[in-house]
């Protein structure tokens, strides 16, 4: 009798493609019992940094609300800190811009292969995320934001930044073992 080749729930979602992704994180919020007023699934261009949002009220973005942004990354890659102050950034300035009138509540990148070290390191340091954001916009955010310019660090993005709770944004990986 051929024997069955069984593979984990873990393998699995390190697989699966960009949009699979963030389609399997929009049937999981729908469903993890958070009582989400409702869920929905932006990602694509101009998603303005959301790519699956979950919303506690139905204010949505005028309420309080949930990011999930979807980092599948190629085989053996991490999310990277620049990448994720990169996305970091893109919230900030489409916050400021009235793209959404409140920041969300919580902000998880969703890296089935994991983060880098040192973004581990800044994610359990939140006062220390902030402070890196700040300090790298010009680097990590200032052009890669949007195609059309680049985006200064305005005193308006900075105190939105300042006025953040980092301690709310996670990472979540698939299990290593």
């Amino acid at each position: 009798m051929p024997r069955l080749a069984v593979t984990s729930p873990a393998i699995r979602l390190v697989e699966i493609e960009d949009d699979e992704l963030e389609e399997f994180i929009e049937l999981w919020a729908e469903n993890i019992g958070e009582s989400y007023a409702s869920v929905q699934r932006i990602g694509k261009a101009n998603d303005k940094g959301r790519d699956v949002v979950a919303f506690l009220t139905l204010q949505k973005h005028e309420g309080a609300w949930h990011l999930y942004q979807c980092k599948r990354k190629t085989r053996g890659s991490k999310l990277g800190l620049p990448e994720a102050l990169g996305e970091l950034g893109k919230l900030f300035f489409h916050h400021c811009a009235g793209a959404y009138a409140t920041l969300p509540t919580k902000y998880a990148f969703v890296t089935p292969r994991g983060a880098v070290g040192d973004l581990v390191h800044l994610i359990n340091h939140p006062s220390q995320l902030r402070d890196a954001l700040i300090a790298s916009w010009n680097d990590h955010c200032a052009k890669k934001i949007t195609a059309r310019q680049t985006v200064p660090l305005t005193s308006e993005i900075r105190a939105a930044i300042n006025g953040y709770d980092f301690g709310e944004i996670e990472y979540l990986a698939a299990p290593t073992s």
